[in-house]
C-alpha cells in the first residue's frame, strides 16, 4: 500500500469512528471507557416572559406582578426554596415559597410583590437556594414621594 493509500485508510477509519461516537451505542461505549465527560447537572432560573416585566410603580405599596420559571436539570428530583423581593437596605425578601420538581421538570411561579419604592428606582430580585446568583430587574418609582 502506498503512503497516500495508508493516509486515506486512516482518514476513513477516523471518520467511521467519529460517526460511531455520535450514535447512542457509540456514546455509551465511550462513556464506559471514561472518554466522555459526565452530563452537566444544573438548575435554571429565568423570568417567564422577560419582555413583559413591570417597568415602573405608580405609587409606593402598589403590587408588581411577574412570573419566573425554575427548571430542574439536576438528574434527580429536587426541592427548591425561592424568595422574591425588593432589594432595599432594610428588607428582603417579601415573598417566599417552595417547589418540588421531578428531574427534567419546570414550573412557573407567579409573584405579586408590594413595592416600597424608597428611591427613584428599585431593584426587584428572585433567588433560589440552589443558585449563588439571583435574577432581577429595575423598576422606576414616582418622584417626590411625600404625602403632602
Amino acid at each position: 500500500m502506498t503512503a497516500g493509500g495508508q493516509a486515506l485508510a486512516v482518514a476513513a477509519l477516523l471518520a467511521a469512528g467519529l460517526l460511531f461516537a455520535q450514535t447512542g451505542p457509540g456514546g455509551s461505549a465511550l462513556g464506559q471507557l471514561g472518554l466522555t465527560g459526565e452530563t452537566e447537572r444544573f438548575t435554571e432560573l429565568a423570568f417567564a416572559d422577560a419582555g413583559s416585566l413591570p417597568q415602573g410603580v405608580a405609587r409606593p405599596g402598589n403590587r408588581l406582578t411577574f412570573s419566573f420559571t425554575v427548571t430542574n436539570s439536576e438528574g434527580r428530583p429536587r426541592d427548591y426554596r425561592w424568595s422574591a423581593g425588593e432589594r432595599t437596605p432594610d428588607a428582603f425578601p417579601s415573598v417566599v415559597g417552595t417547589l418540588s420538581l421531578a428531574a427534567g421538570a419546570s414550573e412557573e411561579v407567579a409573584v405579586k410583590l408590594p413595592a416600597a419604592c424608597p428611591g427613584d428606582r428599585s431593584r426587584i430580585e428572585v433567588r433560589v437556594d440552589a443558585l449563588s446568583e439571583p435574577i432581577g430587574f429595575w423598576v422606576t418609582c414616582p418622584a417626590g414621594q411625600d404625602d403632602a
